[in-house]
């Protein structure tokens, strides 16, 4: 797999070395203006492949026409002080260039700041919905598993949640749909508990470079594999009016295969839409 990181910024130079560290993907291509800055990170990551037992080829260039021939896209963060996340008219522009030089290769989003270029990449670019999403999700979901599982005496592993909106403000936890060592949640935790831990998983967001960085590299190798497992992502998804919001999604190296929006009772599809209405 050949994945072309756009921003040799904190996240970008994470990304890269998590991707050498874990091996899966073949060659790394890091991309930004600072053509110095990213071969510098470049070559860091590349002698440190040999001490991981890795043979991963990472290079460094400022040109964005390096994402052609790439199975992959991933928009991080510029260099810079401070560093930015690609999003914005900037982000958009840019995105729009990149998808235009690789019409194929999905678009991951790596950043936490990013789930309004994926809505205006479907809504504004036409691209397809199936080929952009966005990784945060991925960090955020084991964030808010573990402050469940620290509630209730467990582990993260043990917990799975239903989770939609967007994090923080328009997050919509589906707690009818949650489970704690396969059991209701809210068999497990007390109304005092739910409560309690309702208002600390938005404070989970947004979740720093390195769980970031792992996140999308999970999506990653996701993506080459093919493999059955459904992930969390922000997804600009017909179903949702092609607005960005968090959906399980299967994916293939094309992009989405399926998605599945999440399981909520009554009450909470309607705070869930309230949520999505307030964005208009």
């Amino acid at each position: 797999m050949i994945v072309a990181i756009v921003g040799a910024g904190p996240l970008g130079a994470a990304l890269a070395s998590t991707l050498a560290s874990r091996g899966r993907v073949r060659h790394v291509r890091l991309i930004d203006d600072a053509e110095a800055v990213a071969a510098g990170k470049a070559l860091d990551v590349r002698q440190a492949t040999p001490v991981l037992g890795h043979d991963v080829a990472i290079e460094a260039t400022a040109d964005p026409a390096a994402v052609d021939g790439a199975d992959a896209i991933v928009l991080a963060d510029a260099h810079g002080a401070p560093a930015t996340e690609w999003a914005g008219e900037l982000g958009l522009a840019l995105l729009g260039r990149l998808a235009a030089v690789n019409g194929r290769a999905p678009i991951v989003c790596a950043g936490a700041q990013q789930a309004s270029l994926i809505e205006r990449a479907v809504t504004e670019l036409r691209l397809p919905w199936t080929r952009v999403l966005g990784a945060a999700a991925i960090a955020f979901d084991a964030a808010a598993r573990a402050l469940v599982a620290e509630e209730a005496g467990t582990s993260a592993s043990a917990v799975a949640l239903s989770l939609g909106g967007l994090p923080p403000k328009q997050l919509v936890i589906g707690w009818s749909a949650s489970s704690i060592d396969g059991a209701p949640a809210d068999t497990r935790l007390t109304p005092h508990a739910l409560s309690s831990v309702s208002r600390r998983i938005p404070s989970a967001w947004p979740p720093g470079p390195f769980a970031l960085a792992i996140a999308a590299g999970i999506l990653l190798e996701q993506l080459d594999e093919a493999g059955p497992r459904f992930l969390p992502a922000i997804v600009a998804a017909p179903g949702q009016g092609h607005r960005a919001a968090l959906a399980a999604v299967r994916v293939v190296p094309s992009g989405i295969l399926a998605a599945a929006e999440p399981a909520l009772s009554p009450f909470e599809r309607i705070a869930l839409d309230n949520a999505i209405a307030a964005r208009r």
